[in-house]
């Protein structure tokens, strides 16, 4: 018995080791992408968000978020896209179909398109190449960024407004 303990102790030393000189160990991988943003004054985040850099340096992000009111069921989809092209961080303007807000309700699709009358912009503050000198993995840029949105809708003179919008995104670099 007094075996057992002695060896739970240096089992239980080395374990703590481990992870205190080697904490990448339990650092857990980051989602691909992720949204957040104030919709008309209330929290709004994804619950699965994506997106892709084509070679002609397009940023393309989609993220969706659902209501679940009762397990096993979904009352509410709503989805927001936007594209742009881009060369460097700096603020970008949306116009026409550079934004898109759709919401998929009690079997109902709404889609919204983007106010042209308001200042629609994405700032992109960040763009950070992941290097991965030591695997087969490509390597990854971190693109982050924030966004002010407001779309037109025919049931609300205000519209939806997506504020304090932010994000980041991981895609191959290319």
């Amino acid at each position: 018995m007094k075996k057992l303990n002695y060896l739970t102790c240096i089992l239980t030393i080395f374990s703590a080791w481990s992870c205190n000189y080697h904490p990448d160990c339990c650092v857990l991988p980051q989602p691909s992408a992720v949204v957040t943003a104030q919709r008309n004054g209330i929290s709004w985040a994804d619950r699965f968000a994506s997106g892709s850099v084509s070679s002609s340096d397009t940023l393309s992000i989609s993220a969706v978020s659902a209501t679940i009111p009762t397990p096993g069921t979904i009352n509410k989809v709503d989805t927001l896209n936007f594209k742009i092209d881009y060369i460097n961080p700096g603020t970008y303007a949306l116009k026409g179909n550079d934004a898109f807000y759709g919401m998929f309700n009690n079997g109902t699709l709404t889609g919204y398109k983007i106010d042209n009358t308001y200042n629609n912009i994405i700032v992109i503050t960040g763009y950070q190449r992941l290097s991965n000198p030591y695997s087969t993995v490509p390597d990854q840029v971190r693109i982050t960024g924030t966004f002010s949105i407001v779309f037109l809708d025919p049931k609300s003179p205000s519209g939806i407004k997506f504020r304090n919008g932010s994000f980041y995104v991981l895609v191959p670099y290319l």
